[in-house]
């Protein structure tokens, strides 16, 4: 009986073991914790927005700030489209890498696979559910316009009224200007290029008649040609990174939806 018994009890905390860890790699809540303690997998928080505390073993003021955290997600607990979660960085937590935490705790929010931040502001109650309630969220697109403004509505609404022919011209004639914005920094900069090889061969000509005036004047040529590039080469970065207009990408959205409706 006592042998049966131990057996049980065996099981049934081998069993307790793997259930808990199960339910901390999927991203759930564990014990009576509100918070969504995440580990590998995400893909519970697709289409949702998440405010995320990337948090150390042994942090203390991970700690410290652990009771208002655990609040504001009992507070948002109920709400479909916004998640209080937490993730503990280790080696094996890509999440961290990808994010390049470099301190402890860092707060970051909006969509899983591109958050913003890291949130700088204070850290009672009040204050992070202000915010949460105003910044945490998603793009506002045509299928997920729970998450649009007022103004973003009211375009959307005008968009979806504007004839067919001239929306089509509209999203031409945006991605035209965007393609003539990428093109004038590529000109500045093979201009720029052709400058550096002109600048670097006066250099060379200038040092084989060892003039020194000549000699720095050619050198001046090319450290500002090289300056002109790394400028360019920002600015064509910059422009890379930056997102296209809002009105554009509700244009497109909604022509891809007619599309679909005119191939059904």
């Amino acid at each position: 009986m006592k042998v049966q018994l131990l057996s049980f009890l065996t099981f049934s905390a081998v069993f307790d073991f793997f259930s808990v860890s199960a339910g901390t790699i999927r991203g759930e809540t564990t014990g009576s914790s509100a918070v969504i303690q995440l580990k590998y997998d995400v893909s519970q928080l697709e289409n949702k927005a998440v405010f995320l505390k990337f948090s150390e073993a042994g942090c203390t003021a991970c700690k410290d700030n652990a009771p208002v955290w655990e609040e504001l997600a009992k507070k948002f607990s109920n709400n479909k489209d916004i998640v209080i979660a937490e993730i503990e960085c280790n080696d094996s937590n890509y999440l961290c890498e990808e994010n390049e935490i470099l301190s402890y705790p860092t707060f970051k929010y909006g969509d899983i696979d591109m958050l913003r931040g890291p949130y700088m502001g204070p850290m009672d109650f009040e204050s992070l559910h202000e915010f949460t309630s105003e910044n945490v969220r998603l793009t506002c697109t045509i299928h997920a316009n729970h998450w649009c403004n007022d103004e973003e509505l009211a375009l959307i609404d005008l968009l979806r009224k504007m004839p067919l022919e001239e929306l089509e011209e509209s999203i031409d004639d945006m991605n035209s200007a965007e393609e003539a914005e990428y093109e004038a920094v590529e000109d500045k900069l093979e201009a720029a290029e052709m400058l550096l090889q002109a600048a670097e061969k006066n250099l060379k000509k200038a040092k084989k008649g060892s003039v020194n005036t000549e000699i720095e004047f050619a050198n001046a040529e090319v450290i500002s040609a090289k300056k002109a590039i790394e400028d360019l080469e920002v600015e064509f970065d910059i422009l890379m990174d930056k997102e296209d207009p809002f009105e554009l990408t509700m244009m497109e959205e909604l022509m891809d939806e007619l599309e679909l409706e005119m191939e059904s």
